[in-house]
């Protein structure tokens, strides 16, 4: 039993440590689509009726008419590094990768703007940062991956589907 309460008095140091590091994502993409009432089914696989199909596309795009939506989607993220007043945070870049509007939300409800700094599709990985002059935001220590062995233990932290500081225990399995 000394054991077990020692692994759960070490997970609970591992947590106190992660969680204020780990932020939410609220992301807002607008999107500009073509509002033709003639597009879809059937007419993809015959033409358009109107003879339009014979114009050339981009005349086609401006006679059509556009509309904009907005897309809202959530993700997490952990603050990585600070320099002057300006953090850094990681996340995927199909969470801020195409976003307009990044609304970054600590662990205690702070609230800041967040700025997309840049990404990589196909790594699914994306840098964002946001300014504060509160020097008491946490930053993550961040380990050294080389040193990662299978079987070692891994904790994932974050906010998946809203759900504020999830914290999950598992193994590097490979």
């Amino acid at each position: 039993i000394s054991i077990l309460e020692g692994m759960q008095k070490a997970n609970r140091a591992v947590t106190a440590a992660v969680l204020p590091t780990v932020v939410t994502l609220d992301v807002v993409e607008t999107k500009t689509v073509q509002n033709s009432p003639l597009e879809g089914f059937p007419w993809f696989f015959f033409g358009n009726p109107g003879g339009e199909g014979d114009k050339d596309k981009e005349q086609q795009d401006k006679d059509e008419p556009k509309r904009e939506y907005k897309s809202e989607g959530l993700g997490s993220g952990v603050i990585i590094r600070k320099s002057g007043d300006t953090y850094y945070l990681l996340t995927n870049h199909h969470v801020a990768g195409s976003a307009n509007d990044i609304q970054v939300k600590m662990y205690d409800g702070r609230e800041f703007t967040g700025k997309l700094v840049g990404g990589d599709e196909r790594k699914d990985i994306a840098l964002v940062s946001f300014e504060s002059k509160d020097a008491s935001i946490p930053v993550a220590r961040m380990g050294d991956s080389d040193s990662v062995q299978t079987g070692d233990i891994v904790f994932a932290v974050g906010s998946p589907l809203g759900y504020m500081s999830s914290v999950t225990q598992g193994i590097i399995s490979a």
